[in-house]
């Protein structure tokens, strides 16, 4: 098991961060590691809402929202991956501190696949997608102050 913790506090309310990260299905709007991450049900958020993220370099990570705090958090089961991730999920937790910031979190928690060799995936992809989690952070933030992308990847 590995744990990789992000926070980032952003020049921006928390319910106009909100309002971005609870469309489900809307995060490759802001996310530059994403290409596409649609529905598979005809849940768009909220607990129960299923999706299949497709990253750009091609692998497709499925995941469903497994508990939900309206306003305040998120966490999402990995249900099946073809990155190196053989089960896991991430927590997205919102917090105020004044009327325009507030502190954006993210925590993976995730175990590697191929048995013995696990540890050694867990090591190498750990500062992985712990510089990955500063970009998308980074990326929520242009996102509601722009309505763009945050640049390139």
């Amino acid at each position: 098991m590995f744990n990789v913790k992000v926070k980032r506090r952003l020049d921006a309310s928390e319910h106009e961060v909100w309002e971005v990260l609870k469309d489900f299905g809307g995060h490759y709007r802001f996310d530059p590691y994403i290409q596409f991450s649609p529905i598979c049900n005809d849940i768009s958020e909220g607990l129960g809402a299923e999706r299949e993220v497709t990253i750009f370099d091609g692998p497709v990570v499925r995941q469903k929202i497994i508990d939900y705090e309206e306003g305040r958090m998120i966490l999402i089961g990995i249900t099946d991956s073809s990155w190196p991730i053989k089960r896991g999920w991430v927590r997205i937790e919102l917090e105020p501190i004044s009327d325009d910031s507030c502190l954006l979190s993210y925590h993976l928690h995730f175990v590697p696949p191929f048995g013995l060799l696990a540890p050694i995936i867990g090591l190498y992809y750990k500062p992985v997608f712990q510089g990955q989690y500063n970009v998308i952070l980074r990326s929520v933030e242009h996102f509601v102050r722009t309505g763009e992308k945050y640049g390139d990847i």
